[in-house]
């Protein structure tokens, strides 16, 4: 579990998934995969998944209507100010909110991924709009270590997001692009290759947690701003 002085987000785990009046208040965070080959750069999403399930105290359980693993936890999430091209803020820090985070890793493998992240958005979102989805996965334009959110626009290229785009038939959706590094051979082999070991602790600890809380902030600001 967390310290107490980590992660100011998290405030108790929900008790169990529950038909609810409420989904407006939810965020459904979905973790790309392939859960054949974990460990892996290209199943990044689904370790952060782990990893956020672990430090909320929730568990994740297999659901075989949305042939997701499935947790649910309460957060309270700060509206983030926005920035200019220098990274400044233009305004001050918003009021903080308390939602439902429904935490989803697919089973299906990732580029089939699309119709089981529908699936669970029709289960716990709908009729929410879908910039309430935050979808995080591996990007080889971006570096180790570093993540990149991103409100709507093309697949870039990645299957999983292609997949996910066809299934919801709109991009509409936040996205938390996970930096594993470029390569100048296949890429195919290159991201079903296991995690050096320094990639695979960070993104399991409480410091990646953090960041990944703050990249969600920062696209559900950015979607009501929008």
């Amino acid at each position: 579990m967390l310290p107490s002085r980590a992660l100011f987000f998290i405030t108790r785990v929900m008790p169990g998934a529950t038909k609810s009046t409420q989904n407006a208040n939810r965020v459904l965070v979905v973790g790309l995969g392939n859960a054949p080959y974990p460990g892996t750069r290209h199943s990044v999403g689904h370790q952060i998944i782990d990893a956020l399930a672990n430090h909320l105290g929730a568990t994740l359980t297999y659901e075989r209507a949305t042939h997701s693993w499935i947790a649910h936890a309460q957060a309270t999430l700060r509206k983030r100010a926005p920035k200019n091209k220098k990274g400044k803020a233009l305004a001050v820090e918003g009021d903080e909110t308390t939602v439902e985070l429904v935490l989803c890793k697919p089973k299906p493998l990732m580029n089939i991924s699309g119709p089981a992240v529908a699936q669970a958005y029709k289960t716990y979102l709908r009729p929410a709009p879908l910039n309430r989805v935050v979808v995080i996965h591996d990007s080889l334009s971006h570096k180790p270590f570093v993540t990149s959110p991103r409100l709507g626009g093309s697949a870039l290229g990645h299957n999983g997001i292609r997949s996910t785009i066809d299934a919801f038939g709109s991009p509409d959706f936040g996205r938390i692009r996970v930096g594993i590094g470029s390569h100048k051979g296949d890429a195919a082999e290159y991201v079903l290759e296991r995690f050096p070991s320094a990639e695979r602790a960070y993104w399991s600890s409480t410091e990646a947690c953090e960041k990944i809380m703050a990249d969600i902030e920062t696209l559900l600001s950015d979607s009501e701003s929008s």
